[in-house]
């Protein structure tokens, strides 16, 4: 196996998953103004890909596990580009809409196969660190690029480069995994999958992110609030039923038991809001609020994207010597107080200073939470289980992601509005108190994980002694 192009193709992917979130936010008020997409709606070319996404992370995972991560990986980058290629090409919110869930079907079955190959490739804890470490950076390479040339593309050629610009990348990627993927089977026969589950899964999460996005409108009380919630759960409760009945379910709920899945995915819901928040209402309030252009306000942005590809290697050390805990809940509060500066900036001001540190805040702390994250969502299960357990954080922090982004688009639509000041600043101030909470639970949650880590590596020394 060729360890270098191997994780090139993943980084590709990952860089092109960075890059369609920040780029695609930053076009957002322009495809408002050209009509394909609904001003109040706006957030569903968003979460149309989120939900989509994070629905199918576990399908993709299984179907890793079950057909090779090769197969899979390439299947979901071809996907990719094809829904590149609609989307470029949409003239009304339907086909907009419906190309960002092509390109979320492929993201989402290529993203756990690509992860899970780097975990079988790579199977002790500090290199996983390393190699993970560089997912961080290939994010934030793609974040950098899409501030710089976000902004400059949705200006002189139009909010149809958005799509454009990932042709190039898919096809790099899709060149790299032909090369340097193995093209050796998974450990299981059975070719079965589970698809009421991932149908149910589906269902249950677009009608949650749907009424989360509506609570603004008609109210937390109201009849349609209330009826989509209780849907929404029965549809969760009929997954868990199907996913424990199948004979090779969707996701092996007996994983959220093992290691440091479960606590990876409690805390994985957390992970996006910072960036959520920041690319969706930072977007709409340095165009819309302070009437920046499209390339002025990705400059900006670059105090964002840029963070990852800097602080990656201070956090992936730091996390070794500080452990999960310590590292996790740092990161949070880090985050948080950078959203706290954006409100201090959006009421009061002098905006772009503040917003700018604030931006710095909230790219190195999701930087330091997601390295320990991602180990954790592998640490103490099977090599054979390892794209059903990245398909379990990943999908637990895409889901976090959909409902961060109706929850904190209701909360300003309540508030005055996603055009107005005091809406967006709302938004903000409910994400930074999300992450509080979450720098909280991840100092009473990961302290066990902590412990186990030590004992493995004390054992993996002795062992190589």
């Amino acid at each position: 196996m060729r360890r270098v192009p191997l994780v090139a193709a993943v980084l590709a992917a990952q860089f092109l998953g960075l890059v369609d979130g920040l780029i695609v936010s930053i076009g957002v008020p322009a495809m408002s103004a050209d009509g394909v997409l609904d001003a109040d709606d706006a957030h569903w070319v968003l979460n149309a890909y989120s939900v989509a996404f994070a629905g199918l992370l576990p399908l993709g995972g299984k179907s890793a596990d079950l057909w090779g991560r090769r197969r899979v990986f390439l299947t979901g980058q071809a996907l990719l580009l094809a829904g590149s290629l609609l989307g470029a090409l949409a003239t009304t919110p339907a086909m907009l809409l419906g190309a960002r869930v092509v390109q979320a079907v492929g993201a989402g079955i290529s993203t756990p196969a690509g992860i899970a190959q780097l975990a079988d490739s790579f199977p002790h804890s500090r290199e996983r660190s390393r190699v993970f470490g560089l997912l961080t950076m290939g994010g934030g390479a793609g974040w950098v690029s899409a501030g710089l040339l976000g902004g400059l593309l949705v200006a002189y050629l139009g909010w149809p480069s958005v799509f454009w610009v990932n042709v190039p990348i898919c096809l790099l990627a899709i060149t790299l995994a032909l090369l340097a993927f193995p093209r050796r089977p998974a450990g299981t026969t059975s070719a079965t999958m589970d698809w009421k589950g991932a149908v149910l899964l589906v269902a249950a999460l677009a009608l949650f992110v749907h009424t989360a996005g509506q609570v603004g409108r008609a109210g937390p009380l109201s009849l349609p609030t209330l009826a989509g919630a209780t849907v929404a759960a029965l549809l969760a409760v009929a997954f868990a039923v199907a996913t424990r009945r199948a004979r090779e379910p969707l996701l092996r709920l007996a994983l959220l038991r093992r290691g440091g899945v479960p606590v990876a995915a409690v805390l994985g819901l957390a992970l996006p809001v910072g960036f959520v928040s920041t690319q969706f209402l930072g977007s709409l309030y340095l165009q819309q609020v302070l009437d920046l252009s499209a390339d002025h306000a990705g400059y900006v942005f670059l105090a964002l994207a840029s963070m990852p590809l800097l602080a990656t290697p201070l956090a992936s050390a730091k996390f070794q010597e500080f452990g999960f805990a310590r590292s996790v809940g740092a990161g949070f509060a880090l985050a948080a107080a950078g959203l706290g500066m954006i409100v201090a900036a959006v009421l009061a001001g002098p905006p772009l200073p503040l917003v700018i540190a604030g931006f710095v805040c909230v790219g190195v702390g999701v930087t330091m939470v997601y390295v320990p994250l991602t180990v954790a969502s592998v640490a103490g299960i099977d090599e054979a289980d390892n794209g059903s357990a990245t398909s379990i954080f990943s999908t637990s922090h895409q889901i976090g992601g959909s409902i961060a982004l109706a929850v904190l688009s209701s909360v300003a639509l309540a508030a005055g509005g996603l055009h107005s000041a005091r809406g967006l600043a709302a938004g903000f101030a409910t994400a930074g108190g999300l992450l509080t909470l979450a720098a909280l639970g991840a100092l009473l949650l990961l302290r066990r994980l902590d412990a186990t880590q030590e004992d493995q590596e004390c054992q993996e020394s002795t062992t190589t002694a």
